[in-house]
């Protein structure tokens, strides 16, 4: 949503025949939100036949008025974000293909072939470009950022990198807070053959992270206000814990630690170059990690999520 003249907020409208291929559409919202003038479309699909979907619209202030991106993929080549230009939020201009990347399935970072929810903004004086990287008609799913130069039109990526780990989080949303921060809150897609017998949930929101770039990598700890929401107990070996409630711990990175309920028992193991995430012996989460120096984790009904002190995402 942007606040123009009047509250605004823009979606997908899929198409009848080809879901992924959707307009552009807006609602315009009165002062306090209570009514709504709906579905009015902006964009009639995508400029070019060569593109292969289109959806998830991004809108930002820009230089000259008002900048969308929209993700894609091109046919027969791989994902991509287009982007357009509007003076009024009503009449928008394509400017082109901001960026894409060839789908190359055996590459160490599959970028895929459709992106998803593109986010794109300035973190700390860097261009950041977020995907939801997947794989049409396939079982991929993975978040992916990218830091690079901008000149207005086209964005070169310098850096490519992983935005968390496994396909759980994903069509990550990016805000500005009140303080001027870049912040972000992820999707935890909850599969239904993954579903705890008789569990009430089908997915959640991730706790709001803070976004930073730090030696050329994305960062994304726990947003500060969550101090005061959720005060962190500080722990090292093994802890009881109550993992119906939520709960945030913080631990240095070294060896192992646990934590522990009448039901589950969930440890972390760290070494010089990986951390690996087991919950009730299986294993969850097998990621690089170069030298970690700590962890914050928050352990609430069936979800954890932790970040560890010099690796970006979401866990």
């Amino acid at each position: 949503m942007v606040i123009a003249d009047r509250p605004t907020i823009f979606y997908t409208n899929p198409s009848p025949d080809d879901w992924g291929r959707g307009q552009i559409v807006c609602a315009f919202g009165s002062d306090d939100l209570s009514t709504w003038t709906r579905d009015v479309v902006v964009i009639d699909g995508p400029p070019e036949q060569r593109f292969r979907d289109f959806r998830d619209p991004q809108v930002r202030r820009s230089e000259h008025g008002w900048t969308m991106v929209v993700g894609a993929g091109i046919r027969e080549f791989g994902g991509c974000v287009l982007q357009f230009s509007s003076s009024d939020l009503l009449t928008w201009n394509c400017d082109g293909v901001l960026v894409s990347a060839v789908y190359e399935p055996s590459a160490d970072l599959n970028l895929g072939d459709v992106w998803e929810c593109p986010q794109f903004l300035n973190v700390d004086g860097n261009w950041v470009l977020l995907i939801s990287a997947m794989v049409a008609g396939g079982d991929y799913f993975r978040q992916i950022y990218a830091i690079g130069d901008y000149d207005g039109r086209v964005f070169t990526p310098a850096v490519w990198g992983d935005f968390g780990h496994g396909d759980i989080a994903y069509a990550t949303t990016t805000f500005t807070d009140a303080d001027g921060v870049p912040s972000a809150m992820s999707w935890f897609r909850e599969l239904p053959e993954t579903l705890p017998a008789g569990s009430p949930w089908a997915g959640a929101q991730s706790i709001v992270h803070a976004l930073h770039v730090f030696e050329g990598k994305l960062m994304a700890p726990f947003h500060a206000n969550l101090d005061a929401v959720l005060p962190a107990i500080a722990m090292s070996g093994s802890m009881d814990a109550s993992f119906g409630a939520a709960m945030r711990f913080t631990s240095d990175a070294r060896g192992c630690i646990e934590l522990r309920d009448a039901a589950h028992v969930v440890e972390i193991r760290f070494a010089a170059d990986r951390v690996q995430v087991t919950c009730d012996g299986d294993v969850v989460v097998d990621a690089a990690c170069m030298n970690p120096t700590s962890c914050d984790l928050v352990v609430d009904a069936e979800w954890l999520e932790f970040v560890c002190g010099n690796v970006g995402g979401i866990f």
